[in-house]
């Protein structure tokens, strides 16, 4: 099968499966104008993990009337996360609406109906307990070959929102690795908080989203077994070969009986949770203290329209052009336009790269204009994505090629930030999705450079413009993250950071670099994909 052939098929899939938008952008992309001075809106950029940790702690304890948490990843089993979740429930417990609106994809789906449960049925210990709300985003329930891109289509933004006055986006999901304190691998990464009104335009594209046919209710799936089916589905026996009435009546007994009550307790705060969050809260606040804050004489948020689906088309319900599709695509809009505009440099931050069509044209445009771009990205030995990865290094010549100087995070810890001593030997990446335009203009956000972000999945971010002090911070930080970093030298060979010549892979092991160049081939034929 040809490469012309699946790239064909992959875009047609993508043109089906787009839904119509309408013209009007807000609330999916807002411009203030400001006072750098005394900003409407206030801007804290998070470069360590524990004091975004701590920062979305006390955004939960100052919450009065809701609380909207959307994001790719959300996973129960993980310590930081536990934290957040028994912070969530005691706000649930006094009244405060909890909203979660998590990703359904393969592999990353892991906060499911159970576990909300379990926290409502902690929650109605309290006579005021409002129970927290779950929705899942495009779960595919039973793929099929027409609908294989389907699974592409993922929400990855990532928004921590409370009372309309408090908004948070960036590259973290809900993990340790985000947080500095997984035990095996975590990653730099950044957020950007404001507080201010434009947290309620961010909110309003929350609601889109969660409201949105996308969207689906934990009680749809909440006895869901493997024949993919509703509550109703398994009460009708529509699959044949699954449940029947009396085999549901059985499901919820031991739902409620068994996997709920268990999971309550198993949520219960322990001495260990009390014990972490100590030590998260105490290093948490002393890092968050030093976390750049200031105004924006611009500020925008922008996020892609929700509306991705498995369309009417077959059924001839649907006429999709290329316009609707270039205008639901507002976060890479942006971002581009903002490169255009350059000046004098660019430095872009992504752990992933892949030149795109549209980030060539742009990567070529601002290139003869005689401005410098700089890019940031994993080593193989760093990156969480080998198929990805097999992408950069094949496409190494077109950036060396043209002038870019290109950083590699080396895999190994490097004091960016104070975290625990039991993390430091730990393998570490960077995650960060970061643009910084001159010396007046930067983009926090979701957005990787690839063919998901910019053709598949849903992103969010938060442009500031015109704030010198403020973007010389991100700089500053910026640049003490590349002065640990490999730079390529060429297409065979790296320079440390004391100094040396090193390969440019960041590891000497044989069977990770074969795998590589295994790869190779296969990421050359789906990228489209990647």
């Amino acid at each position: 099968m040809s490469k012309l052939f699946i790239t064909n098929l992959v875009l047609l899939n993508f043109s089906l499966l787009f839904s119509l938008f309408a013209k009007d952008d807000f609330p999916f992309l807002q411009v203030v104008e400001d006072s750098v001075s005394n900003p409407s809106n206030k801007v804290q950029i998070l470069n360590s993990g524990m004091s975004a940790l701590e920062k979305r702690l006390q955004m939960i304890e100052l919450a009065k009337k809701s609380i909207s948490i959307e994001t790719f990843i959300f996973d129960p089993s993980h310590r930081s996360v536990r934290l957040i979740l028994q912070a969530l429930l005691e706000k649930a417990k006094s009244g405060i609406h909890i909203r979660i609106l998590v990703d359904a994809g393969p592999g990353t789906w892991k906060l499911r109906s159970k576990h909300v449960d379990a926290l409502n049925e902690l929650c109605k210990e309290s006579a005021s307990c409002k129970p927290i709300e779950l929705r899942m985003y495009n779960r595919i329930p039973a793929p099929s070959l027409f609908f294989i891109s389907s699974l592409n289509f993922r929400n990855h933004r990532k928004m921590f929102l409370v009372d309309d006055d408090q908004g948070l986006t960036g590259g973290r999901n809900l993990a340790d690795e985000y947080f500095d304190l997984d035990l095996e691998y975590n990653f730099m990464d950044r957020d950007v908080y404001v507080n201010g009104p434009v947290a309620k335009t961010m909110r309003l594209s929350f609601d889109r989203f969660w409201y949105g046919p996308m969207s689906i209710g934990m009680e749809k799936l909440r006895y869901a077994r493997i024949v993919d089916a509703t509550e109703d589905e398994i009460g009708e026996n529509r699959y044949g070969d699954g449940p029947g009435y009396e085999d549901l009546q059985n499901i919820k007994k031991d739902y409620w009986g068994k996997t709920v009550k268990n999971l309550a307790v198993s949520f219960a705060t322990n001495e260990s949770d009390k014990e972490l969050l100590k030590r998260v809260r105490l290093l948490g606040k002393k890092l968050l203290n030093d976390q750049p804050v200031g105004g924006c004489q611009k500020l925008t948020f922008v996020s892609d329209k929700s509306g991705w689906k498995r369309s009417d088309f077959v059924i001839g319900k649907a006429e999709y052009t290329r316009k609707d599709l270039e205008e639901a695509r507002l976060v890479e809009k942006n971002i581009l336009m903002y490169a255009a505009k350059a000046k004098k440099s660019v430095v872009a931050s992504s752990p992933y790269m892949i030149a795109t069509g549209q980030s060539k044209e742009t990567v070529e445009q601002i290139i003869s204009n005689g401005v410098e771009l700089t890019l940031m990205t994993n080593s193989l030995y760093s990156t969480d994505g080998v198929q990805v990865a097999a992408m950069f290094y094949d496409k190494l010549p077109y950036w060396l090629g043209n002038g870019i100087k290109v950083f590699i995070h080396p895999g190994k810890f490097f004091p960016y930030s104070e975290v625990f001593p039991e993390v430091k030997n730990t393998r570490w990446g960077t995650h960060a999705k970061t643009y910084l335009y001159d010396d007046d203009s930067f983009m926090i956000g979701s957005f990787n450079m690839d063919n998901r972000s910019s053709f598949y999945n849903t992103e969010a971010a938060i442009f500031c413009e015109g704030n010198i002090e403020l973007v010389a911070k991100l700089e500053e930080d910026m640049s003490l993250r590349r002065s640990h970093f490999l730079q390529i030298k060429d297409s065979h060979s790296a320079i440390d950071s004391d100094g040396n010549e090193v390969g440019i892979y960041g590891t000497d092991n044989f069977l990770k670099i074969l795998e590589l160049k295994l790869w190779t081939p296969i990421s050359k034929i789906v990228t489209p994909l990647l």
